[in-house]
């Protein structure tokens, strides 16, 4: 074989290689690329809004991601056991009925950011109807088996 004929076959096998390479990176990608939908966002943090309301930190456990982490309507900084702890049964009172309002949910690709107006109302003991809002934001993010909220933050409506 002529160096010329070593050249052309060196370059066939650098072409191949990095055409294989290629495609590894892409093929690795899209394994990787998840999206969310506005309808799962929406869901999820629904159902952090009725468990709460319930005091159910089994789902709490389930949607919280690990690393959650809340701002509370006071402006404490919360951590996700900080937060299921609060919302464990044994600190069970009767619990509000929530309904969003005015929502917005934009997707960033497996990032959801959803932000909207929880109206809260709950009937005290005296039968007295109080209902409250706050503006909350939550961040949720699909992974490959489900959807986990990452973070939310709550700010009181003043009246």
């Amino acid at each position: 074989m002529t160096t010329e004929g070593i050249k052309n076959m060196h370059r066939k096998t650098a072409y191949w290689v990095g055409v294989v390479c290629i495609l590894l990176i892409v093929v690795s990608w899209l394994a990787r690329a998840t999206s969310i939908s506005e309808q799962t966002a929406l869901a999820l943090v629904n159902q952090q809004l009725q468990a709460q309301a319930n005091f159910d930190a089994g789902v709490l456990e389930q949607i919280l991601a690990d690393t959650y982490t809340e701002v509370s309507p006071v402006g404490e900084i919360d951590p996700r056991a900080k937060v299921i702890g609060f919302y464990d049964a044994s600190n069970k009172r009767p619990g509000p009925t929530v309904a969003l309002e005015d929502v917005n949910v934009r997707l960033f690709g497996d990032i959801a950011v959803v932000i909207a107006r929880a109206v809260f109302s709950l009937t005290l003991p005296d039968n007295e109807q109080r209902v409250f809002s706050m503006t909350g934001t939550w961040v949720v993010q699909a992974e490959k088996q489900k959807a986990v909220i990452l973070s939310s933050q709550f700010t009181p409506v003043r009246k």
